[in-house]
């Protein structure tokens, strides 16, 4: 594993001629211009290895759904995001017409007096339907802190906002293309009544597929490190985009031909692939 020397504790105190030293440096090392260059590795290994891996640290019976969508195309196979044009399309023609109380309405339900989670396995259950009472109650407290944990670190309004509702239900959900797989759950809170919905997702952060080329995260957890980092890419625009676009010409051309090696792999029967 490499050292990762990009930590910002190594700049910090570096005075303005030393960083443009430093920086003037990095741009021999690496100029622009060898950003958009990409060839594989001799050595580079094979794509539905690297997915096998991932998924050895999955919900065993949401793999399958993960492999289905992700052979579906090369671009579902890689960002792991919306299907074709049409399905986007279709998506967004639905929202025009749908509010939130209506979306609400389908997937909740009332049973006994009770607003809670509408089942539609495998994609999204409950956790009343998912774990032994036991097992439930366990992690029921776990996610219960979590959010409580959540809110502490929002700023005063946020915070302020959110001790105003109360958890009234919790159920696993399959989310996305590439994070098939992880655990996340939705959380049903309910604010003045049961017409005052609020949704929340916690979802599993696994190590960066990049750590081994970087090096160790230096947050203290995983989903710290996610949160982080898309503030950060969120913050500014990227100054290598010329670069990158040529680099993502590129890199599309062997993503297509990992998809190719995922959907042969299901064809032979070396992993299994199911629909939701």
């Amino acid at each position: 594993m490499t050292e990762n020397h990009l930590s910002g504790d190594e700049t910090r105190h570096l005075t303005p001629q030393e960083r443009v030293a430093r920086g003037k440096a990095a741009r021999s090392d690496a100029p622009r211009s060898s950003h958009a260059a990409f060839e594989p590795s001799p050595d580079r290994l094979d794509p539905v290895e690297i997915i096998e891996k991932q998924s050895a640290k999955r919900v065993p019976e949401l793999v399958p759904i993960r492999y289905s969508r992700m052979s579906e195309a090369p671009f579902r196979f890689y960002r792991g995001a919306a299907g074709q044009r049409e399905r986007w399309d279709q998506a967004t023609q639905r929202a025009r017409t749908h509010d939130t109380l209506q979306v609400f309405g389908k997937l909740t339900h009332v049973i006994d007096g009770k607003r809670l989670i509408a089942p539609d396995p495998p994609l999204l259950v409950p956790l009343h339907d998912l774990l032994p009472t036991a097992e439930r109650g366990t992690l029921e407290k776990e996610l219960s802190r979590l959010i409580e944990h959540y809110g502490n670190t929002l700023q005063a309004d946020r915070h302020f906002l959110l001790k105003g509702y109360r958890i009234a239900d919790m159920a696993r959900k399959v989310v996305g293309v590439g994070s098939v797989g992880t655990r996340c759950w939705i959380i049903l809170l309910l604010g003045k009544d049961d017409e005052d919905p609020l949704f929340l997702q916690a979802k599993e952060a696994d190590e960066s597929v990049l750590a081994p080329y970087v090096g160790v995260s230096t947050f203290r957890t995983q989903g710290e490190r996610v949160v982080s980092g898309q503030r950060l890419m969120q913050a500014t625009s990227d100054i290598f985009d010329r670069a990158l676009a040529s680099f993502a010409e590129l890199y599309a051309d062997q993503n297509e031909k990992d998809h190719q090696a995922l959907v042969d792999a299901i064809k032979a029967g070396r992993v299994p692939a199911e629909p939701a």
